[in-house]
């Protein structure tokens, strides 16, 4: 209780102090100017959010285990950044941070670790607090050419961030061109030189559990424009992974060796505003393939797929009803498969940013969406493993193999006040396939559950938000399948298989400090 109060009194003086007079410095040939007369121009920014996190069956959708299965704690996290300007032409920005793993909120003061999908996280004290370069980038005009070049660590996200990562920072560089009504971006980074880390750069745990030691070769380009007619906005984009990491330091749930896989995705997105109606349409398609180095196996073609159709309504910006539709294509799989515990496709139809073929870019290479359900994707910012299904990556955060229909209004009844409801309906786009106790298979349940999630958020000062998320899953017919198989190839996880599952909930408190 002492930690928590000596980090709570830091963060609550700090931010909001600060909160009161951003920080700007101005100059000129080394001399402070007024804004208007300078040169150059300091800014600064930041951010710190305190708070309290409570999880229930999640991980095994089990009443009875108490221990695994219940787990609350008090989160942190927090960062500082500067940005600088020079004759509106040159621009920086280096920013410092102490986030959690997986950029969730760091536990402080526990009762006991805390379990996530990785492994099991201790409480954050010590070194483990101190902050790591999290983003630095430049960028300035291309000379003699109307195009600007920005290089760094930084993120990139395209379109609704599921189709061409943009999760984390990666070292990259891009070629831009900006007008009113038109924009274009090339984008070229190396994934892996930064993160290589799943439970945080300080954990011993991480070292002992995983004995992180792959170091990917992949390089990733991409392109997009955005183009905006009227009251149409249209944004094609492209991207390239050519990963060339050896079969011995991949991470793959196919049976045969690779060690070349090329996994394109090409698509675009649409957003229309008629009136008070807006309408978005978003669909992309992976292509390339996985290259076997087994003469006994076949390459791998990638041919994942997703569409996502939405709607909405403002009502005086009010009331906001909502609808939207999620298709993601994912694997299909045969008794065959099961029965000799080995995967070697010829054809990949998991929609994904990184190939089956080498999950270790999961760190580094990630979609940026950010809209899934709360408990069953594991959307929040408490540690949240999700709820296990049918899919090949086993992350639950991973938008693959779904039919995700998606109800909800948002109303802001005044001007400081938001809140969010949701419904989804959850199923699997293939049929997953289990097996009984003598190994006979058969097709499961396409049906995984529904979920309501609630978020309220409350601007209590410019400077101090107060939010709070929650929500609730209810498990459908394939998590009540009592199965007799154990799932020995991995791609029909669940928490369990005696059919008895029971419903799972998250809550998330937190207050916000930014200046």
């Amino acid at each position: 209780m002492k930690k928590i109060l000596i980090i709570t009194f830091i963060f609550v003086m700090s931010f909001c102090m600060m909160g009161y007079s951003e920080i700007e410095l101005a100059g000129r040939s080394g001399i402070l100017y007024s804004e208007e007369e300078a040169d150059w121009q300091l800014f600064s920014d930041g951010e710190g959010r305190l708070s309290y996190n409570a999880l229930g069956h999640v991980q095994t959708l089990d009443y009875d285990n108490v221990k695994t299965d219940l787990q609350n704690y008090m989160g942190y996290q927090w960062a500082v950044g500067v940005r600088g300007t020079y004759k509106e032409e040159l621009e920086g920005y280096i920013k410092i941070a102490s986030y959690g793993p997986t950029e969730y909120d760091a536990p402080l003061a526990p009762r006991g670790p805390v379990h996530t999908i990785f492994g099991d996280v201790g409480e954050y004290w010590g070194k483990k607090l101190l902050p790591r370069l999290h983003e630095w980038w430049v960028d300035m005009p291309l000379w003699g050419t109307p195009l600007n070049v920005k290089f760094g660590l930084f993120q990139h996200v395209v379109a609704s961030g599921l189709a061409l990562g943009g999760f984390y920072q990666n070292y990259g560089v891009n070629l831009y061109y900006e007008s009113a009504d038109f924009e274009w971006t090339f984008r070229f980074t190396v994934p892996d030189i930064e993160q290589k880390w799943y439970l945080g750069p300080y954990l011993i745990a991480e070292r002992e559990t995983f004995n992180i030691n792959y170091d990917s070769r992949a390089y990733f380009w991409e392109s997009d424009l955005i183009m905006t007619i009227g009251d149409v906005v249209m944004q094609p984009y492209i991207g390239f992974l050519a990963d060339m990491t050896p079969w011995a330091r991949r991470s793959s749930v196919y049976g045969q060796r690779v060690d070349r896989d090329y996994l394109g995705t090409y698509g675009g997105k649409v957003e229309a505003q008629v009136g008070d109606f807006n309408f978005e349409l978003e669909a992309a398609r992976n292509f390339g393939e996985a290259i076997s180095i087994d003469p006994q196996f076949p390459d791998t073609e990638h041919a994942g797929y997703f569409f996502v159709v939405g709607g909405s309504y403002s009502y005086e910006e009010k009331l906001i009803p909502r609808a939207k539709l999620y298709y993601i294509s994912g694997n299909k799989f045969n008794g065959d498969d099961l029965t000799r515990g080995m995967l070697t496709p010829s054809v990949n139809r998991e929609f994904s940013v990184f190939s089956p073929t080498n999950s270790n870019l999961a760190d580094t290479h990630y979609p940026a969406f950010d809209a899934g359900p709360l408990v069953f994707t594991a959307m929040g910012s408490a540690f949240n493993a999700g709820i296990w299904r049918p899919d090949m990556f086993g992350d639950p955060y991973l938008m693959s193999n779904l039919i995700a229909p998606n109800v909800g209004i948002d109303i802001m009844p005044f001007d400081k006040l938001f809140i969010s409801v949701d419904y989804w309906y959850l199923r699997s786009q293939e049929p997953p396939i289990g097996a009984d106790t003598m190994m006979n298979t058969y097709t499961l349940p396409s049906s995984l559950g529904n979920e309501i999630d609630i978020f309220v958020e409350y601007y209590a000062h410019e400077n101090i938000t107060l939010s709070f998320w929650g929500g609730i899953f209810f498990p459908g017919e394939y998590y009540r399948q009592s199965r007799g198989d154990g799932d020995p190839i991995g791609v029909a996880t669940a928490p369990r298989y005696d059919g008895g599952a029971s419903n799972a909930w998250q809550a998330e408190t937190a207050i916000t400090f930014t200046y």
